[in-house]
């Protein structure tokens, strides 16, 4: 509880860890994130390497939290997990959070930076 306390609501400035990777920007207050972030992304061990279980699936990852996602989001779907773009104009659906963020910035950035300046405008 202390350590939860510590790296998630205190963040001390001395408890900052970086990567030590050339041109990896990562950071992160809690240790065992950094060597997670190292042995996934940077070592990418061949005993870490998953392959998905469902039949004629070629999905491949390393961290098991992906592969999680993975087969969450493309076999385990629910109609209420289904989100759709408020937009009348637009079809567009999907059932992963991140991707209905990135529809609405790159779609509808511009449209909605004008609405922001002119409600300043005003």
């Amino acid at each position: 509880m202390q350590d939860h306390v510590r790296y998630t609501h205190e963040k001390r400035d001395e408890d900052l860890k970086t990567c030590t990777y050339p041109d990896c920007d990562y950071s992160t207050y809690r240790p065992s994130d950094i060597q997670e972030h190292v042995r996934y992304i940077h070592e990418k061990r061949e005993e870490d390497l998953k392959t998905c279980t469902y039949p004629d699936c070629e999905y491949q990852c390393y961290r098991p939290v992906d592969m999680q996602d993975h087969i969450r989001y493309i076999y385990q779907k629910k109609d209420e997990d289904l989100q759709r773009c408020h937009y009348a104009d637009c079809e567009y659906q999907t059932y992963r959070p991140s991707d209905m963020e990135d529809h609405f910035t790159h779609h509808y950035a511009q449209e909605l930076k004008t609405q922001h300046n002119n409600l300043i405008q005003t």
